[in-house]
């Protein structure tokens, strides 16, 4: 697997590894949804933090309406997706 592999947008929050536990994680309570992402040529990582264990299927939904305004610009790399 890559470290960054190529996606299209919108990135979606479904891909993102979940981690409940994390070196520096400032609670117990919260989790991460971390995704990467080869983008246009670009190298993305997103972290998603939700205060919660089990974020609610509505907390989800909001990220994910937020992450879907992401706009990348264009490089001119030919091996850009």
């Amino acid at each position: 697997m890559h470290a960054f592999p190529r996606r299209g947008l919108p990135l979606r929050l479904g891909d993102a590894l979940v981690q409940h536990r994390w070196e520096g994680m400032p609670n117990r309570n919260v989790v991460q949804l971390a995704l990467t992402a080869r983008v246009r040529g670009y190298l993305l990582q997103l972290d998603a933090y939700f205060p919660t264990q089990h974020p609610t299927d509505e907390q989800v939904a909001h990220a994910q309406r937020e992450l879907e305004t992401l706009a990348i610009p264009p490089t001119g790399h030919a091996d850009a997706p």
